[in-house]
């Protein structure tokens, strides 16, 4: 397992428990905490699943973004059974996440990368990254407004 990767969930799940509690604006803990909170649960259990096959890392962090999805899915399903609201219902998930995160990223640890990533799917993943920014600096204003009078 590349160590860059699995060092950079666990710092941006610290990172996201660390701008809840310091209560950072919403846009702060919305760049750290989505890709916490969404993609990083998944990476390990993505390894374990990719096993020792011919894949890139490109595969397993796409592979991890819809695993990390069902697995916050499961989390939000927890935190309501629960009936926790507020801010004990953030800190549940941002818990529940570590927790997932840590258990996959432990179960994957053997898997190694066979593959490395070519270039052109390097350069589709950032056009994709770049399109999509200059779509949300294009609506920003779209998106700062409230959704309960504008959700149509």
């Amino acid at each position: 397992m590349n160590y860059l990767i699995p060092v950079l969930v666990i710092a941006g799940l610290v990172a996201t428990g660390l701008s809840f509690f310091a209560g950072l604006p919403w846009w702060v803990m919305g760049l750290i905490g989505l890709p916490s909170l969404l993609w990083g649960p998944g990476y390990g259990f993505s390894c374990l699943l990719s096993g020792r096959g011919r894949v890139t890392e490109l595969q397993r962090l796409l592979d991890a973004a819809w695993i990390g999805m069902a697995l916050a899915w499961i989390d939000i399903a927890i935190v309501r059974e629960l009936g926790l609201r507020g801010e004990d219902a953030g800190q549940a998930f941002i818990a529940l996440s570590a927790s997932w995160a840590v258990l996959g990223l432990l179960a994957g640890r053997r898997h190694v990368l066979l593959r490395p990533t070519p270039q052109r799917e390097l350069a589709g993943a950032l056009a994709v990254l770049a399109v999509v920014l200059a779509i949300v600096g294009w609506k920003s204003t779209d998106l700062a407004r409230p959704l309960d009078g504008y959700w149509y």
